[in-house]
């Protein structure tokens, strides 16, 4: 879709289509310049010697790249052939006391602009509410399930200590989502 992030045409995450290769999207030198296997909270979980790497672009960087205006937007990929599993755009400016109720409203006005979009016209509906970390980071999301084509696309705000929330556009085949839960740090 382009090949030089300096000169690239912008294009929208939902363009990046899971099961399609990697080199389709971005160059060799991108995918290594962007590469965050083996580094943060992913040290133990994502590597070239595992299943699965990812790639984590950056705001700077995603101004050049992307239409959305997305803090960062992470994308995931097997390494055995280079196919795209997960795309997971973040938005981190949900912070203070009315950080989750503007979450959750930007939320439902993403939802609704996909619906309106027919990107998640009949697709199963999951409302889900839990903690996912022993920190007590919680997820307040909505999932679409896909149980034909195996996959889901979750509208998500991540709720963290001291007032401070994100949202995430994710969408992943359904094997991917499940790997995460095993292998999550």
């Amino acid at each position: 879709m382009f090949c030089n992030v300096g000169v690239a045409e912008e294009i929208s995450i939902k363009d990046i289509k899971l099961g399609k290769k990697l080199t389709n999207y971005f160059t060799s030198n991108q995918i290594s310049e962007f590469n965050y296997n083996n580094q943060g909270e992913f040290k133990e979980v994502y590597s070239y010697e595992k299943k699965y790497s990812i790639m984590i672009i950056k705001n700077s960087i995603l101004q050049n790249i992307y239409k959305e205006s997305y803090d960062s937007v992470q994308i995931y990929y097997e390494n055995q052939n280079n196919k795209v599993v997960s795309v997971v755009g973040v938005n981190q400016n949900f912070d203070g006391k009315e950080g989750l109720k503007n979450c959750i409203k930007y939320r439902d006005e993403q939802i609704s602009e996909y619906k309106k979009n027919k990107v998640i016209f009949h697709l199963e509906k999951h409302p889900v509410k839990r903690v996912i970390r022993e920190n007590k980071i919680s997820e307040d999301s909505v999932w679409f399930k896909n149980n034909i084509l195996k996959f889901d696309i979750g509208f998500l705000c991540y709720i963290y200590p001291n007032d401070r929330n994100n949202f995430r556009l994710d969408y992943s085949y359904q094997i991917f989502n499940k790997w995460v839960e095993e292998h999550n740090p």
